[in-house]
């Protein structure tokens, strides 16, 4: 197995290859969790920035203002974090641009 940082490990088991947000192995024992989704994370990053950030109120704001938004997008809000890819970016950015439009 593959330790890795925030951007999750990657573990393979025989064949199939999977993508965990954290692994390790704890007395012979595999531990590991699936990486969140973004409605899953959404909580815990704005907690984040409110603590890290509170000296910039314009930072927490802008925030607080934008993760909603990229919540009320049905594909972002249930995609897990490691397969937020480039794709899923741009077909946000589409959906996003089509609403504006209108």
């Amino acid at each position: 197995m593959r330790k890795g940082g925030a951007e999750g490990v990657t573990s393979w088991r025989g064949q199939a290859r999977r993508r965990f947000w954290y692994g390790f192995e704890f007395k012979g024992e595999i531990i590991e969790r699936p990486a969140p989704s973004l409605q899953e994370y959404a909580p815990r990053f704005e907690s984040a920035i409110v603590t890290h950030r509170a000296a910039k109120p314009e930072t927490v704001s802008f925030y607080q203002e934008k993760v909603p938004r990229l919540l009320s997008d049905q594909v972002a809000y249930g995609t897990r974090l490691d397969r937020m890819d480039e794709a899923v970016i741009d077909g946000y950015m589409q959906r996003r641009t089509r609403q504006l439009s209108r």
